[in-house]
């Protein structure tokens, strides 16, 4: 749930006209170590052996959507024209909509 949480702060930035690059590059990183360090270091404890392998499934997900989100973030940070930059930007919404979906999905587990 603070995983979920961190993503909404992360797309209610996202979905500003103009966002600040430095602050967007700062939520992501946080969103990102906070799911690596408190999550994915986790390794499954406490999950029952039928359990395990989805919720690791969706580790797997969470963390594809987040190195490719961080290049969404660079080439955001980069981009010089504003076509470039919206659809970056669109882009980063949708893997932030995948990411809350796959949240959901781990806490209805």
């Amino acid at each position: 749930q603070a995983l979920q949480q961190q993503i909404h702060e992360l797309s209610a930035t996202i979905a500003l006209n103009q966002p600040d690059p430095r602050q967007l590059q700062q939520q992501f990183l946080q969103c990102q170590q906070f799911f690596q360090q408190s999550i994915m270091a986790l390794a499954g404890e406490g999950l029952t052996d039928d359990l395990l392998p989805q919720v690791q499934s969706y580790e797997v997900e969470v963390n594809k959507q987040f190195r490719l989100m961080g290049v969404d973030v660079m080439f955001l940070q980069s981009a010089r024209q504003s076509a470039t930059r919206t659809q970056r930007q669109a882009q980063m919404r949708d893997r932030v909509q995948l990411l809350l979906t796959y949240c959901d999905r781990v806490l209805e587990l």
